[in-house]
C-alpha cells in the first residue's frame, strides 16, 4: 500500500495549505510532516485545479489531475472543509489511490474537528498523531 501513495497535503476548502506528508525513502511507511514552505508550486497548482474544477468536486467528491509525470487527486474531507491532495505515480488506479483517500480522510475525521483547524496556529505537532495512525495503517495493510 505505502508504495501507492508518495506523498500528500491538507488544504482547506479555500486552498489555505496546512501540512504536507512526505516520505524521506519511497520504501519507507513512515511519513513526516513539514510546512507548506518548500512546496508552494504544488500550492498554486492546486488552487488552479480547484478554481476551475470547484462544481466537479462537489458534485463526485473527488478530481484528480496529471502533472509532471505524477496523478494527483483531491478529495473532499472534514465535513467538506478540508481538500485532501494525494500523490501518486501515474501508473496508479484512480480507484485504489481514492480508496487511501477515504481512509486518511476517515483518520482525520476521528482525530480533528473543524474549529481545530479554523484555530491552527502552525505548530505541526498537532499532526503528530494522524502521521502515527497513517504509520500504522501501512504497516498493519502490508503485513
Amino acid at each position: 500500500m505505502f508504495t501507492i501513495l508518495e506523498e500528500f497535503w491538507i488544504f482547506s476548502k479555500d486552498g489555505v495549505p496546512y501540512v504536507n506528508f512526505f516520505r524521506e525513502d519511497i520504501t519507507s511507511t513512515q511519513f513526516e510532516a513539514k510546512s507548506f514552505n518548500q512546496d508552494a508550486e504544488i500550492a498554486q497548482k492546486v488552487r488552479s485545479v480547484l478554481e476551475l474544477e470547484e462544481q466537479e468536486l462537489s458534485k463526485k467528491n473527488l478530481i484528480f489531475f496529471n502533472y509532471k509525470n505524477s496523478r494527483y487527486i483531491i478529495t473532499l474531507c472534514l465535513n467538506n472543509y478540508l481538500h485532501l491532495v494525494l500523490k501518486s505515480s501515474i501508473d496508479i488506479k484512480i480507484k485504489k489511490i481514492n480508496n487511501i483517500a477515504k481512509i486518511i480522510c476517515g483518520m482525520i475525521k476521528s482525530l480533528y474537528k473543524v474549529m481545530d483547524f479554523r484555530t491552527w496556529k502552525g505548530d505541526l505537532k498537532m499532526f503528530d498523531s494522524l502521521g502515527k495512525k497513517i504509520d500504522l495503517y501501512l504497516k498493519m495493510s502490508n503485513l
